[in-house]
């Protein structure tokens, strides 16, 4: 009868700890079903949230202030150089030489050359006394002082006269120029080789 009694009491035990188990677990199933739904509905509001972006101002100021920083500054362009005048440039087209000279005769394959003051140093008296002046010419020692001639395509168009004495050979004038630079442009219009007219004047 006791034993009866014994189990009959560790039955009931048994199945109220077995119902407060269930009872547990439903509450705790219950809770965690209602925790989830509670963090979905949580990410969809979040989701549906608008996303607001603040920007800062900045002042115009400092925009312009920025700007001149890190821009390059212009380089200063280079001054436009002044063109050098040429000192008795010659003229493009060749004049003739006065209509007043009588040609006596014409010599082909003359040396023409130049000679000068400031490179040279020829800036003193010629052979027959006078000073030296642009345009004078000194030449070969077979032609007499005091012969007049002209340079056939001569840009400058003069006649020149055998006043100075050179180490020329023979059949050579040399015609004074007192800036090289200008012998050079005459030269290159001449030729080294020329044909020279010999005339008279009156």
């Amino acid at each position: 009868m006791a034993i009866r009694r014994y189990f009959i009491y560790s039955s009931g035990l048994a199945s109220i700890a077995l119902g407060f188990a269930i009872l547990v677990t439903v509450i705790a199933v219950n809770y965690a079903t209602e925790h989830d739904a509670t963090i979905a509905l949580a990410n969809a509001d979040e989701t549906k949230r608008p996303l607001v972006v603040q920007y800062a101002q900045v002042s115009s100021r400092q925009t312009e202030l920025d700007t001149m920083m890190f821009e390059p500054s212009p380089l200063p362009l280079p001054p436009t150089p002044e063109p050098v005048p040429t000192k008795n440039p010659a003229p493009a087209r060749a004049p003739l030489p006065p209509a007043s000279v009588r040609v006596n005769s014409v010599i082909s394959n003359v040396n023409v050359t130049f000679y000068d003051c400031l490179a040279g140093g020829f800036c003193g008296r010629m052979y027959n006394g006078e000073p030296v002046y642009e345009g004078a010419a000194a030449c070969s020692w077979n032609m007499a002082i005091g012969t007049a001639f002209y340079i056939v395509g001569d840009p400058t168009g003069r006649v020149y006269v055998c006043k100075d004495r050179g180490l020329l050979a023979d059949t050579w004038v040399d015609i004074f120029w007192h800036d090289p630079k200008d012998g050079y442009v005459w030269q290159s219009n001449v030729g080294r080789y020329g044909t020279i007219a010999i005339v008279s004047v009156p």
